[in-house]
């Protein structure tokens, strides 16, 4: 009922049948508000259902942001190694085993015929994420293999 009042709010007397079809929601689903149009989704569990155009879809989305649970914030750390991924696989499988915590992922890369592997690692303890990026750090200069931090971020 509340999202065909919201309907007959915008479309006045040209509240079709069709036009109706919209204000269909499963019974227990939260409305979500739509600022451009007015013909409100709905959220129903961790199910979300919004408009398709993009603008519209962007102004509900902003709406039911605060809404949404949000997960333990991660950390990442992004290494950059000239090598060939199969030269650090036991190093990689060595620390991944030592830290069990941290999500370590090897994405190997041929730039300028030279091979090399960017490592992103993943985590919500930033001090052990910075303790399992040094390890491969040390491991790596102990076979005199280039290792560089490229990139750390934290996230909300």
């Amino acid at each position: 009922p509340r999202a065909v009042e919201m309907m007959r709010g915008l479309y006045k007397k040209e509240v079709t049948g069709e036009r109706l079809r919209m204000a269909r929601i499963p019974d227990g689903a939260q409305l979500v508000n739509n600022p451009v149009s007015h013909t409100p989704g709905f959220m129903l569990e961790n199910v979300i259902v919004m408009a398709g155009i993009p603008r519209i879809m962007q102004s509900m989305l902003l709406e039911i942001t605060p809404k949404l649970r949000k997960g333990t914030p991660l950390s990442s750390r992004t290494l950059r190694v000239i090598a060939p991924e199969s030269r650090i696989s036991t190093d990689l499988r060595q620390v991944q085993n030592s830290f069990p915590d941290i999500s370590l992922g090897s994405y190997p890369f041929i730039k300028d015929g030279v091979m090399g592997a960017e490592l992103v690692l993943r985590g919500a303890d930033a001090a052990l994420l910075t303790e399992a990026s040094d390890a491969i750090m040390h491991l790596l200069a102990q076979k005199s293999v280039p290792c560089e931090l490229m990139q750390e971020t934290a996230s909300e």
